[in-house]
C-alpha cells in the first residue's frame, strides 16, 4: 500500500483478509498525518498513537527525532478529561478504535 498498492491488489497477491488490510492502511495514513504534524501535544492523542501500536522508536523515525526524546515528550505530557470517540486526534483523523498491532 506504500507502493501504491490498493487494498484489492495486496489481498490479491496474499490474500490477507481485507479487514485487516484496511488497518493496516489507516496505520499508513497516520504515519502521514504524524511526518506531516510532528506528535502531538497532548496525552490522549499520544496515548492513542501508541494503542494503535507506535513504538517511541518508530514515531522517532516518523518526526525524525530519536527514541528518547519521543519518551520524554510522553511522561512531559500531562492527562486531560476523555472525550468521544469522534473528536479529532490530529486534522482530518477521527479516533473510531484502538488497535493493538502493527508496527509497520
Amino acid at each position: 500500500m506504500r507502493e501504491g498498492w490498493s487494498i484489492e491488489q495486496v489481498y490479491q497477491s496474499c490474500k490477507i483478509d481485507p479487514w485487516f488490510l484496511e488497518q493496516i492502511a489507516e496505520i499508513i495514513a497516520m504515519e502521514a498525518r504524524i511526518r506531516e504534524h510532528g506528535l502531538p501535544k497532548d496525552a490522549q492523542n499520544l496515548r492513542m498513537l501508541k494503542a494503535m501500536g507506535f513504538s517511541d522508536a518508530r514515531l522517532a523515525a516518523l518526526t525524525n527525532s530519536d527514541a528518547a526524546a519521543v519518551s520524554t515528550c510522553g511522561t512531559n505530557l500531562t492527562s486531560i478529561p476523555s472525550t468521544s470517540a469522534s473528536t479529532p486526534v490530529l486534522p482530518g483523523i477521527r479516533l473510531a478504535h484502538r488497535l493493538y498491532v502493527f508496527n509497520l
